[in-house]
């Protein structure tokens, strides 16, 4: 066993031997090796449940020379006092419980129970209710800088020239909000008890009666910014209440508004209401009120929900370039196959762009990459928007790519209405590995590649091909062909036929 022990002299304090032990029990020798030099008042420390700086296996015991404590001015060490103890003593300093806060040391210490003698949990709740153990209740807290021992004092046993004197480490559970909301249908289905429709998704604690804020929309992101609420994923928060009824709504900042954190410590060592509820309603989908192109170049994503209040222009004339140019913002949707919501309410979004470079992760393009069957996009105009998708080598391998300036595909049962668009697709060289020499794998559309354009109203649309791969010669060698025809048919979509005798004559153009 590994032991050490410290004799050390404080300021106006008694001479005080410190033992700090391991796990095993004191050796005897060492316990009358100090009692035979008057150190005959041992103090001991019971934790209940805490530790020493987080180290279970070590225990402190302070022993005082008992004259002192009969003349009734022995003032005590706090274990771990800085200003008194040596760096050993000072690695003791934080005597911890991992979730609760120390309230102090405490002369006695008794079970805790209600006044019909029912136990009661740590937070003052019926044990039978909560399931869990029975808490402490403590009396007289020990003042190290005022109190002082004496032979006489409560508590203190006497056992032969032996004074023995325990101090009990008082704790209570963080200052915690949960939240609550409400179940779904199917975890209220799978809940075999059902007793409450309101599910606990998060909390947090902290030492101080900490707030909560109310969420507001970020000036950054159009997003809610939760601070330390926790989120529901997939949902936007609606309303924060303090009861489950709802009939208490927290409108301003908790517990600065009319909702106060009610917990804090007693007199007796425990602290009452240490845990607030809240109860939360949500709104389906993560929302965003889009007021800047810099908010939705920030946050566009998927599965994102979108009000577009005002006009955006991705041109940003208030940061230039260093030639005093207007910078453009950032856009990711061209990738994105979109699911979410994006209501334009009537605002116009120009100068839009998104240059595609990698033509072997592309499947789709355009201003959105593709458009889901879940989509809703409504009254929002796209003005001089474009699409590029430059693919400088011949050897990537785009198999089924669909280019349109909308998108390169829109599913059938997408919601899109009230949408006007004007801009131009641009693609660089289509690589073409049909063996026949087609241009089967590609789809591209002047609105949508796929050719479902939902009475897309659409100008000034135009789309700009570089080149055409379509076979290869005997020798395994390229055979180029310039695009030689376009023909937009009813619904948008461009035809492309390569040059049959571009092998014999690669510049003449097709009919």
């Amino acid at each position: 066993m590994n032991k050490k022990t410290k004799v050390i002299l404080g300021l106006g304090f008694a001479l005080c031997a410190t033992l700090a032990l391991g796990a095993c029990a004191m050796a005897d020798t060492t316990q009358d090796d100090l009692l035979s030099k008057g150190y005959n008042v041992i103090v001991s420390y019971e934790l209940n449940g805490g530790t020493f700086s987080g180290n279970e296996n070590l225990t402190v015991v302070h022993y005082y020379p008992g004259k002192e404590l009969e003349a009734g001015t022995l003032r005590l060490v706090e274990p771990g006092d800085k200003e008194f103890l040596d760096d050993y003593l000072v690695n003791t300093s934080g005597v911890v419980r991992g979730g609760y806060i120390h309230l102090g040391w405490y002369t006695g210490m008794e079970s805790r129970t209600d006044a019909s003698g029912n136990p009661l949990d740590e937070n003052g709740e019926l044990c039978d209710v909560t399931g869990k153990t029975q808490g402490h209740v403590f009396s007289d807290r020990w003042d190290f800088a005022e109190d002082r021992l004496s032979a006489d004092s409560p508590y203190v046993q006497k056992d032969g020239n032996v004074y023995r004197f325990t101090l009990y480490a008082a704790w209570a559970p963080k200052y915690t909000f949960e939240f609550y909301r409400q179940k779904t249908a199917e975890e209220a289905a799978n809940d075999a008890a059902g007793e409450s429709p309101w599910l606990l998704y998060g909390s947090f604690n902290s030492d101080t009666p900490a707030e909560v804020k109310i969420p507001s929309w970020s000036e950054e992101t159009g997003g809610l910014d939760y601070g330390n609420i926790p989120v529901y994923e997939g949902h936007t928060l609606d309303k924060i209440y303090a009861d489950a009824n709802l009939g208490t709504q927290c409108t301003e900042t908790i517990p600065s508004k009319g909702i106060l954190h009610t917990g804090g410590e007693t007199d007796n060592g425990t602290a009452e209401q240490m845990i607030v509820r809240l109860y939360t309603t949500w709104t389906d989908g993560e929302w965003f009120h889009i007021k800047t192109a810099s908010q939705l170049s920030k946050s566009f994503g998927e599965n994102g929900c979108y009000e577009i209040e005002a006009d955006l222009d991705f041109l940003d004339a208030a940061n230039p370039d260093e030639e005093g140019n207007p910078t453009r913002l950032d856009w990711n949707g061209g990738g994105v196959r979109f699911s979410g919501i994006f209501h334009g309410n009537g605002h116009t979004i120009s100068n839009l762009e998104t240059v595609q470079t990698d033509a072997s992760v592309l499947v789709s393009g355009g201003v959105f990459g593709a458009i889901t069957a879940e989509a809703e996009i409504t009254d929002v105009t796209f003005r001089d928007v474009r699409y590029e998708a430059l693919f400088v080598s011949y050897n990537h391998r785009v198999g089924t790519a669909s280019y349109g300036l909308f998108a390169g595909e829109t599913d059938e049962e997408a919601t899109v209405s009230g949408v006007k668009l004007s801009g131009k697709v641009v693609l660089g060289t289509l690589t073409n590995m049909d063996e026949d020499g087609g241009l089967d794998c590609f789809a591209i559309g002047l609105v949508s590649g796929n050719g479902v354009n939902k009475e897309i109203g659409y100008e000034n649309v135009s789309v700009e091909i570089a080149e055409v791969i379509v076979d290869y010669d005997d020798d395994g060698l390229e055979v180029r062909g310039w695009f030689v025809k376009a023909v937009v048919g009813e619904n948008g979509i461009l035809t492309i036929t390569h040059n049959e005798n571009q092998q014999e004559d690669p510049n003449q153009q097709g009919n």
